[in-house]
């Protein structure tokens, strides 16, 4: 179970959920469909695909100048 939290410091966060370092748009999609493929879904009298978790993707940019200004 991951709880959602707060921080002066860090801002809304999930706990326990892991953090990952990219440094271009394909390695955000890798870490996307990894996290995708980890849900769970299973059949309820109402849908017979309901999903059973939920998925945070937050990303937090950084960017700098390439003359390295």
């Amino acid at each position: 179970l991951c709880l959602l939290r707060e921080d002066s410091k860090r801002g809304v966060y999930v706990e326990g959920c892991r953090e990952e370092v990219i440094s271009n748009p394909e390695e955000a999609f890798v870490i996307f469909e990894q996290g995708s493929r980890n849900r769970h879904v299973a059949e309820t009298a109402m849908n017979r695909e309901s999903s059973r978790s939920h998925c945070v993707f937050m990303l937090s940019i950084q960017s700098r100048r390439i003359d390295g200004e």
